[in-house]
């Protein structure tokens, strides 16, 4: 690991660091995206929108979840890491996300756009899939900005600026 006198990561490691992020998102763009579009094109329909979606997640946010791992065990950084008080942060951000869901509701309500109707036959296992998708993007994303880059950062520009700089 390179460190600086004070502790910090010396600047050829962080440099390190972007470039592996940077090769790692081109080569997702350019040599993964281009395999399964190949591969899967002309199969996803209009009926197959669900599964579409679901395969562009994986491809944009398997490799980063990678990419990610990689980076932290490179530079000898724990990216799975819990915090202080996790619980506790996991309900405020659980009730912050309930409570903009349901100030979005208020507002199509208030706007008087929000009607009652009967919904169409779904099936299940769209819910599973959306599920899939939205934990695949939460994983992705909290690994990478807050396992890896604020970690990075607050070694270099101190805890605050790291927290803005990191925000996606």
């Amino acid at each position: 690991d390179e460190r600086t006198a004070s502790g910090r990561a010396s600047p050829r490691s962080a440099l390190f660091g972007w470039v592996a992020m940077l090769l790692g998102l081109g080569a997702a763009l350019f040599l993964i995206a281009p395999v399964v579009r190949d591969a899967i094109g002309e199969r996803i329909t209009v009926e197959s929108i669900t599964t579409a979606n679901l395969v562009f997640n994986l491809v944009l946010f398997g490799p980063l979840i990678v990419l990610t791992l990689l980076l932290g065990w490179i530079e000898r950084r724990r990216v799975l890491r819990a915090g202080r008080r996790p619980l506790g942060w996991g309900l405020i951000g659980l009730l912050t996300g309930v409570g903009g869901l349901a100030a979005c509701v208020l507002y199509v309500w208030l706007n008087g756009t929000l009607r009652a109707a009967p919904l169409p036959e779904v099936p299940s296992s769209y819910f599973w899939i959306g599920l899939a998708i939205t934990l695949l993007g939460v994983v992705a994303e909290e690994l990478l900005f807050r396992g890896w880059l604020l970690s990075a950062l607050e070694d270099r520009v101190g805890p605050s600026l790291a927290v803005l700089l990191s925000a996606p």
